[in-house]
């Protein structure tokens, strides 16, 4: 009796490798060549306990103010990841979602989301709404510039 063949794809241990990501170490993610992963714009996760700390030595601020069941949101999480990369060191970017962090949400006085927050110094700007890449880089730069 023949025994049926297993489909190559879903494998249980992940897609499918070739050589050249298994030398690689899997084909892990890695940040390109030349830079550090800390250049290339980190996004941090905030609660209520880290958010002070976190923001503390940092020169500006953005802020995604967040839930998991907003499709916008998540519409957005890619725009705010290519983003992060660009402003590299300039800019932290941290991520509240609303719904686990009550103490940060009435602060930021949410009221719709996806909300982003740009703290520079003593000036908060902010942004409600979803933003394409480019309006969204401009609209960091300007926050930036205005101080």
């Amino acid at each position: 009796m023949l025994t049926p063949r297993r489909p190559p794809w879903p494998r249980p241990d992940g897609p499918p490798r070739n050589r050249a990501a298994l030398r690689r170490g899997g084909g892990a993610s890695r940040p390109p060549v030349g830079r550090s992963r800390a250049a290339t714009g980190r996004i941090h996760h905030a609660t209520d306990a880290t958010f002070a700390a976190l923001v503390a030595d940092a020169p500006a601020v953005l802020v995604d103010l967040w839930a998991p069941w907003c499709p916008p949101c998540l519409a957005l999480q890619p725009i705010i990841k290519k983003v992060a990369a660009t402003l590299g060191r300039r800019v932290k970017v941290v991520k509240v979602n609303v719904d686990e962090n009550p103490e940060l949400t009435r602060k930021f006085r949410v009221t719709a989301i996806p909300k982003l927050v740009l703290i520079h110094g003593a000036r908060r700007r902010a942004q409600v709404g979803l933003l394409g890449e480019a309006a969204l880089r401009e609209w960091v730069r300007a926050g930036l510039a205005t101080n």
